[in-house]
């Protein structure tokens, strides 16, 4: 069995590339089927051409320029699976969006015996898809139908179609040669049942409105250039920073230096507004920034409003609509200056903190940029690129100065949906750089017993931070401190290190308690749990403990998936995801990090282990308490509200102490892993853009 066994694996050795270029064939052919020889397939042809060459050992592989693809092998299967979501994104959203409507809300009655008529909004230019939103009552129907375009009464267009591919819920293109709209004249498009019934038809979502079908324009005749132009540049980079890794020995901070350019470019890529409660965040900045200026005027502390250009083309992007994507007149708009006037502050007493240390990284970016522009995007910008370049600095910082572990630090501060959070203005991009900052010094605990004079500031306002902004994470400091205690030094060091601790965790808890009057003058806000006449959601639990195990039972079945997903990445106001195969990669190269002595060494022993691995299921299970008290409603069977990026604090500490130590060889060295980031930011770069713009 065992000789049996290692001829297989031999022959996929030996054979690797032969393998993956017949599989690379399936995906060409599949991909034929699905549409035809489209100029997308020039993309796999050429990469196929690369398989083949490779099998027979060109000695033109020796040439510098193949740098900049993957050298590994396991590496170079990812990409090829990235290289075809990156190409099937693009070309389902190359064609130029004319006209789109609303999401919708609901669906018409069945179309069956009635055709369904419906104008076409356009006055100009040309179009050549019409993309509907279709109702299957969530069975598999095999209904025939028609779809006719007109012009006035004259017939343009039309073809039949079957219902069995058709998912509930989903759009539903319909392509036809490129109609040049004449704006004297009307049109119009109908759907009629040929063959259905009332148990096998489909019906079509409307915008709430009467006869307002929820539909999709597109012109596919003419390039987005703006797009193409992006994406080219962005795999041009992807290229050039792959030829570095490959060609040259550079330090970890020295590739995070390089990922900046990624990250820094979502900076504008993601269109304002459009990461979850960044309207919230942008305006306590905005009311922050003006306080600066207006600290002994008690009047203008109770206020509820800033003065500031008119920003209602922040929404360019459309947050909250899935249908959404950039309105580039309304951009371009944003971009000049506007006249100021006042702006409700939209302020809620949900929100988990109203301390003004955590929005006063962003308010310095607002402040500033206000001086120079009246431009509300500008403004906008100007907080993000703040809070982003202060995040961005604690990891670089965190990175530099670790002599183990860099590589996590590295993993952790790069999987795209922590760099969503790191543009936006949301608190949660300094929790998670401070996160990291104190996985450093955990590390360092154990490998020499100086802390820097920056590393002791660091950890004070880390703490404070943390404290002042969600207390759910309070314990993820802790282990810093108690590890620090059970590494052999004497008892002097020791009681010293604890004075340390109760010093530093207590200072932050004051801080954060009696600011709490002064800061609720600045916001005019308090925090309060979710209650109605029975009663709140705490006394439930306190009186039927038993229920929180349905609950967590509950919670998980109709969320597990999303909480993974909106871990690694599932952006904006969850409006666009990655494939799911992408979600499987990274769990596997989670587990390869954590087994591979190459990328991670922990000298935490048994009791570290335990410490770390408590903390961690500590603040995750009061991620779920806090949302079930402030933000579920009474009595509720789930937890409702919780989102996968609450967890990105706890990933690195999380899977330091689950490091094994006994390492396994997976032949990926440093180099490989800096390519995977790599593949990755440029996969979250393209979807994105692909999708929003």
């Amino acid at each position: 069995m065992n000789k049996l066994f290692n001829i297989i694996t031999n022959f996929i050795k030996e054979k690797f590339y032969i393998i993956l270029s017949i599989l690379y064939l399936f995906v060409i052919a599949y991909d034929y089927l699905q549409n035809g020889f489209t100029k997308y397939i020039f993309i796999f042809v050429i990469f196929e051409i690369y398989n083949i060459l490779k099998i027979f050992n060109f000695k033109i592989f020796e040439k510098k320029i193949f740098n900049i693809l993957p050298k590994n092998k396991f590496i170079y299967i990812i990409f090829l699976i990235c290289l075809y979501s990156m190409v099937n994104t693009y070309r389902l959203n190359a064609p130029i969006s004319v006209y789109q409507q609303v999401e919708g809300v609901s669906a018409t009655p069945p179309v069956l015996l009635k055709e369904v008529r419906h104008a076409i909004n356009v006055n100009e230019g040309s179009f050549d898809t019409i993309s509907l939103q279709i109702g299957t009552y969530s069975r598999t129907n095999n209904a025939k139908y028609s779809l006719t375009i007109y012009e006035d009464d004259k017939e343009l267009y039309s073809t039949k179609f079957y219902t069995i591919g058709l998912t509930d819920g989903k759009y539903a293109n319909f392509s036809f040669p490129t109609i040049n709209v004449n704006k004297d004249k009307n049109y119009w498009f109908s759907i009629k049942s040929i063959k259905a019934d009332s148990n096998n038809c489909i019906a079509i979502f409307t915008n709430g409105e009467e006869n307002g079908l929820n539909y999709k324009i597109f012109d596919s005749s003419h390039i987005d250039w703006l797009k193409l132009i992006v994406i080219v540049m962005s795999v041009l980079v992807f290229f050039i920073i792959n030829f570095i890794i490959n060609t040259y020995n550079i330090s970890t901070d020295k590739v995070y230096m390089l990922f900046a350019i990624y990250i820094f470019s979502f900076i504008f890529i993601v269109p304002s507004l459009n990461t979850p409660d960044e309207w919230l965040h942008y305006a306590r900045s905005y009311k922050l920034s003006q306080k600066i200026n207006y600290m002994n005027n008690s009047t203008f502390l109770n206020t509820d409003t800033y003065n500031g250009p008119d920003n209602e083309c922040l929404f360019y992007g459309d947050p909250q609509n899935q249908s959404g994507k950039v309105n580039r007149e309304l951009f371009n708009d944003c971009l000049k200056n506007h006249d100021n006037h006042e702006h409700d502050a939209a302020l809620f007493s949900y929100m988990s903190s109203t301390n003004p240390i955590v929005h006063f990284v962003q308010s310095i970016g607002v402040k500033i940029f206000d001086v120079f522009s009246n431009s509300p995007l500008v403004i906008f910008w100007g907080g993000r690129i703040f809070n982003c370049l202060v995040a961005f600095l604690i990891i670089l910082y965190s990175i530099k100065n670790s002599s183990k572990n860099k590589l996590l630090i590295l993993f952790v501060a790069t999987i795209p949906m922590f760099v969503q959070q790191m543009i936006s203005y949301s608190y949660d991009g300094l929790v998670n750089a401070f996160s990291l900052f104190f996985l450093y010094l955990t590390m360092k605990n154990f490998e020499d017993d100086k802390y820097k004079i920056l590393d002791y500031i660091l950890l004070v306002l880390g703490t404070l931070y943390i404290m002042c902004t969600k207390l759910i994470y309070v314990p993820l400091i802790l282990p810093l401190f108690f590890n620090k205690v059970l590494v052999k030094m004497d008892m002097k060091s020791k009681i010293k290190w604890i004075v340390m601790l109760v010093s530093i965790l207590l200072v932050s808890y004051l801080f954060y308690n009696y600011w709490g009057t002064y800061s609720n003058k600045i916001y005019n806000l308090t925090s309060e749990l979710m209650k109605t006449s029975e009663g709140t959601n705490y006394y439930y639990i306190t009186h039927n403990p038993l229920a929180i195990l349905d609950i967590a039972r509950n919670t998980f079945g109709m969320y597990g998936e999303f909480y993974l997903q909106s871990t690694l990445g599932y952006f904006g106001w969850f409006i666009y995801k990655f494939d799911n195969i992408i979600y499987l990669i990274y769990l596997v190269m989670f587990v390869i990090i954590i087994t591979n002595k190459d990328y991670i060494e922990s000298k935490l022993n048994i009791k570290h282990r335990i410490i770390s691995i408590l903390c961690c299921l500590v603040s995750f299970g009061l991620v779920f308490a806090a949302m079930y008290f402030t933000w579920s409603i009474y009595k509720l069977e789930y937890v409702d509200g919780v989102q996968g990026r609450y967890f990105l604090p706890l990933i690195g500490l999380f899977t330091l102490a689950l490091a094994t130590k006994h390492k396994i060889n997976y032949k990926l060295n440093e180099k490989d892993l800096y390519t995977f980031i790599n593949i990755m930011l440029l996969l979250t770069i393209i979807i994105s853009f692909s999708i929003m713009y």
